[in-house]
């Protein structure tokens, strides 16, 4: 997310860009069909939300916690991740100004600061008054900079057109997707039907009908001042479009009842797994997304589909040779993504094409089994690499994901920004691969400064 964030904006080949916006304009083109690796950073991101739902809230379950507290507990995080989508996307740089300065640099960074007031979990020795008296300043000190901030369009303070979409879509479908699963936990059928549903709704609401009306319901629109002059300082949390995503994530929460269901103890005395086969395992899920993303953008699905069936078929009969948890856990997570990846390819003339923007039933579908299958490849890695310095600074980023968001929108951005090295990259060199090489260090700087926070029990948590 960070590299695909802050690569070369026009210069590069198309595969480095979302598929709808290729170079030189960058201009949104949706009779451009197929997908890049920069199409499948935000349903992986979905998908990855998916499988954290068992593993967070079946614990809750299981020390007694009542499905009535857990709902609750859902919503509220929803909420706090909603309303950091609206304050941390006041307090980004390029929405400060068009072309930011040395103050908005500076804002940049006190945004970072704030921000991380409101959402830091404290550590438990910190004192309930100290704690009181953080978090406030986060609060107020936000609203102060938000409040007398003239934006480029010529307001000032809030305005509710000035969200994190990104961030909004991850609060709605944290709350259903953590509902649905919650109330079907027990029930997958259940849990397909609403996948089902989603789907019906997404591919009717263009149509009148039960669909359409569901897609456009907004609950806002009882209220007598949202079309007057202080409509803008509405908050807009909900809309079912977001919940078009609950295709990725409700197949994520299958993914995550399959890690939770290991027998981690299992004997490893019966395992005839082979070092080849181990690494085929590995490469699998990486190999299976290069060949969707090149077939798909050439247009060849019929090929790219027998590709891809032989490279999961094979992954299977491997990993069903070893008793290993790792292994059988890949197998559980390839046989859950083959479904998903073929019936993708079904639907791939859906809409014209595969197609992020705007999404098609295709693009769902696909990056659903992919993410499956990735991370069945991760799980066999994982086994190797748990020990080793550079996984255990991955696992460090990935388990403080707020906190790394807002290193890449705030921390990283000022920090290149007020010490001018961004001008004095760009002043140095044009060559699009070396500015890329810089895209790759403020990404690594990303990863490095997030695992830093991490190991010192610094955690944001909406």
């Amino acid at each position: 997310m960070a590299l695909s964030g802050t690569v070369p904006y026009r210069t590069l080949p198309a595969w480095m860009y979302h598929a709808q916006l290729p170079p030189p304009d960058r201009e949104l083109n949706p009779n451009l069909f197929g997908v890049t690796w920069v199409d499948l950073i935000f349903p992986f991101f979905l998908f990855c939300l998916g499988a954290a739902i068992p593993l967070a809230l079946s614990p809750k379950l299981e020390r007694g916690e009542s499905d009535r507290s857990i709902l609750k507990g859902l919503l509220g995080r929803g909420l706090m991740i909603a309303i950091y989508a609206l304050i941390g996307q006041h307090l980004r740089p390029f929405v400060l100004s068009d072309t930011p300065g040395t103050g908005e640099w500076v804002i940049c960074l006190v945004g970072f600061v704030l921000i991380g007031l409101i959402l830091l979990r404290w550590p438990r020795e910190t004192p309930s008054r100290w704690r009181w008296i953080g978090t406030a300043t986060g609060w107020v000190g936000a609203a102060i900079v938000i409040a007398f901030w003239y934006y480029p369009d010529e307001t000032r303070g809030f305005a509710n057109y000035r969200n994190d979409v990104i961030l909004m879509v991850l609060a709605n479908v944290a709350v259903s997707g953590g509902a649905v699963w919650l109330i079907t936990r027990s029930r997958p059928l259940i849990r397909w039907t609403v996948l089902a549903a989603v789907a019906a709704i997404f591919l009717t609401c263009t149509v009148p009908g039960l669909g359409k009306s569901i897609w456009d319901w907004d609950p806002t629109s009882y209220l007598p001042f949202k079309s007057g002059p202080y409509g803008r300082f509405l908050p807009i949390f909900y809309h079912f479009e977001y919940h078009k995503y609950l295709l990725i994530v409700l197949p994520g929460t299958f993914a995550g009842d399959l890690i939770r269901n290991v027998n981690w103890n299992a004997s490893e005395a019966s395992d005839h797994a082979s070092r080849w086969a181990r690494t085929w395992l590995i490469w699998a899920g990486p190999l299976c997304i290069s060949i969707a993303c090149g077939g798909l953008m050439a247009r060849q699905v019929p090929i790219t589909t027998v590709l891809l069936l032989a490279t999961v078929l094979v992954s299977l009969k491997l990993s069903a040779l070893s008793e290993e948890p790792a292994e059988q856990l890949a197998h559980r997570l390839f046989m859950l993504g083959m479904p998903l990846l073929v019936l993708g390819l079904l639907c791939e003339p859906l809409g014209g094409g595969i197609r992020k923007d705007p999404a098609t039933l295709s693009y769902f579908l696909v990056t659903s089994g992919l993410g499956s299958l990735a991370l069945g490849s991760l799980a066999v890695a994982a086994k190797g690499a748990a020990q080793t310095r550079l996984w255990k600074s991955i696992r460090d980023t990935g388990t403080n994901p707020i906190l790394g968001y807002v290193v890449i929108t705030n921390l990283t951005w000022g920090i290149v920004g007020i010490t001018g090295l961004e001008d004095g990259i760009n002043t140095l060199t044009q060559n699009p691969w070396l500015l890329t090489t810089w895209a790759l260090a403020k990404t690594i700087f990303v990863a490095c400064a997030t695992a830093w926070f991490t190991r010192r029990k610094l955690f944001l948590r909406a």
